[in-house]
């Protein structure tokens, strides 16, 4: 995925997805990396793949790894539960 496709999902995670909380569960450091896994709670309040916004709440797991250099952030990784969250918000049957 590109810089600018991956940009565009997770903004439009952000719009569906309000009132929302990151939780962290673990988190690594080493050198000049950084690793983290999370939750991320919230209510899906925006269309999303063409969902209609019920309100309801949905809960996403994650994982991202990052990389620093010379206090920058320069490379960054990550995964989370899609498939949960497109079954919770009903884009896809359970």
């Amino acid at each position: 995925m590109s810089t600018k496709a991956n940009t565009a999902s997770q903004q439009a995670f952000g719009d569906a997805v309000n009132s929302g909380s990151l939780e962290v569960e673990h988190l690594v450091a080493d050198g000049d990396d950084v690793a983290f896994a999370c939750t991320v709670t919230g209510s899906h309040d925006g269309p999303v793949m063409g969902q209609a916004p019920p309100g309801r709440a949905v809960k996403v797991r994650g994982v991202q790894i990052s990389r620093f250099a010379k206090g920058l952030l320069v490379e960054r990784w990550g995964s989370g539960n899609q498939l949960g969250l497109l079954t919770q918000i009903g884009a896809v049957p359970a």
